[in-house]
């Protein structure tokens, strides 16, 4: 290692980090002392982090913080903490049972390797861990205390009935949003009746698909504005928006491996040059970047913008969908207005989807609409079932063929130099429109809903409307006769 130059402090300054309340009792130390036992001795910023999340209650020996979220740059203090950690808790107490998940499975088993191969190299800890590295069933166990370390890939099913008294996702930036909250409905209760559970959730940053990283970073960002004694801790280290990605200067303000010394300057150097400017600062200054092309540009939104109401004399149609996880619905209403140019208008957009049926079928009696469109194989199939069994109403159902067509048509009345569809500027559209990628489907594509890093309700409502404005409506079959 280089020695530290001049202007390099001590460590990085965290961006946020949980305070470190001294009346409090803390297994900090301790953790401390295992990290240099086994060779990774700890960096001021490591030991920060130790001494806050290890605060306990004297009376029960339970940790304050029962949720601890660490956002840091690649190489910068992770690791470390984590290998220190899965010791501490497995010869502390007595059958303790840790489930641990990186992105990856194979980065799991890695690892796994690498810290029994750090253990057996070190007498205090030689022959005190038994591995198995049977695909599916990694772990390392700690025969004199009963203590288990199971190694999972992340998915719907990670740790599924089993006790955890401790749960760590590492580079949570890769967990998909859905396997996200699969794992929380899944996995989080079985900490419920431990006596001392923890969760780490720990990353880098992440890209537009990391909304389930995202999150939980600012749940812990919005612990520490309010100053939180208890429940969850966070800190991180990142860069400003305004830092340039290529400045050493920033890297030793940034990186807590670099500041205390634990890499060089040289070694990001090197990754600056084999590194995309976009991989390197979500990497070595833990900022997100948006590597995920947006369909929708903000200039086209900036440029359809408008201020012009739907025509109370036009032939309106609307067009309804509902968020995958049916926590919203919304309702858009399209027509042409002046020169024959379509309009978009968000008519509604709430929490919850009990109250769509009965408002479609309220604008149905007030406006007399041409058609009401959904997307047939999305989650609003089911608003459609209940406006037709409790109001009579057929809402017109987008399949394949169509619906595509709609997507594509959508596109290119957008983006064409003289747009033929406008909107009004909602901040619900505004935010689909943002986050909205394609799927392919065949030689055609349509708005991929689960690839998408947020909500695409709002788009999907407005690609149906925009498509029923010319669609033929379809006439009711006639009574057959007696001849």
């Amino acid at each position: 290692m280089s020695a530290l130059p001049a202007e390099a402090t001590s460590t990085a300054i965290p961006t946020f980090a949980t305070r470190r309340r001294p009346e409090r009792p803390s297994d900090g130390a301790a953790l401390g002392l295992i990290a240099a036992a086994i060779g990774t001795p700890f960096g001021p910023a490591q030991q920060l982090i130790a001494d806050v999340a290890m605060e306990y209650n004297p009376e029960n020996h339970r940790y304050y913080y029962g949720t601890v979220v660490i956002s840091a740059p690649r190489r910068g203090l992770k690791t470390a903490f984590i290998n220190a950690y899965k010791v501490f808790r497995t010869m502390r107490w007595k059958g303790q049972r840790l489930s641990y998940s990186a992105q990856l499975g194979k980065d799991s088993l890695e690892l796994l390797r690498d810290l029994h191969e750090r253990l057996e190299d070190n007498p205090t800890f030689k022959g005190r861990y038994v591995p198995r590295f049977a695909a599916g069933t990694e772990h390392l166990r700690c025969p004199p205390t009963g203590g288990l370390v199971r190694y999972l890939a992340p998915n719907r099913r990670t740790g599924h009935g089993r006790d955890n008294d401790v749960v760590i996702f590492d580079e949570a930036w890769g967990i998909d949003p859905e396997v996200g909250r699969q794992i929380e409905v899944g996995l989080f209760p079985t900490l419920a009746t431990r006596p001392n559970p923890q969760i780490f959730i720990m990353s880098a940053a992440g890209d537009l698909k990391s909304t389930w990283w995202d999150e939980w970073r600012q749940k812990g960002r919005q612990a520490v504005e309010n100053d939180v004694e208890r429940g969850v801790a966070f800190f991180e280290w990142a860069g400003d928006p305004e830092d340039v990605y290529d400045d050493p200067k920033v890297w030793w303000r940034v990186h807590p491996a670099l500041a205390e010394g634990r890499i060089t300057e040289d070694f990001l150097k090197d990754q600056l040059s084999v590194m995309t400017p976009e991989d390197f600062t979500r990497a070595y200054l833990n900022r997100p970047v948006a590597n995920i092309k947006r369909v929708i540009t903000e200039e086209t939104m900036k440029k359809t913008r408008s201020t012009e109401n739907i025509p109370e004399d036009a032939e309106v149609v609307f067009g309804f969908d509902v968020d995958l996880d049916r926590t919203s619905g919304v309702i858009v209403a399209s027509a042409r207005g002046k020169g024959g140019k379509a309009l978009w208008e968000v008519v509604d957009a709430r929490p919850g989807t009990f109250w769509m049926a009965d408002r479609l079928a309220e604008l149905q009696a007030r406006h007399k609409p041409r058609m009401i469109a959904m997307e047939a194989s999305g989650p609003a199939a089911s608003i459609a079932d209940e406006l037709k069994a409790k109001h009579e109403i057929e809402a017109r159902r987008l399949k394949g063929p169509e619906y595509s067509s709609a997507c594509s048509s959508v596109y290119d009345a957008l983006v064409q130099r003289e747009p033929m569809l406008y909107h009004r500027g909602e901040t619900v559209m505004l935010a689909s429109a943002a986050t909205a990628v394609k799927r392919n489907v065949g030689d055609s594509w349509v708005w991929a809903r689960r690839m998408s890093a947020g909500s695409i309700s709002a788009l999907v409502a407005g690609t149906c409307a925009f498509w029923a404005i010319d669609a033929p409506v379809k006439d009711k079959k006639p009574t057959p006769g007696i001849f």
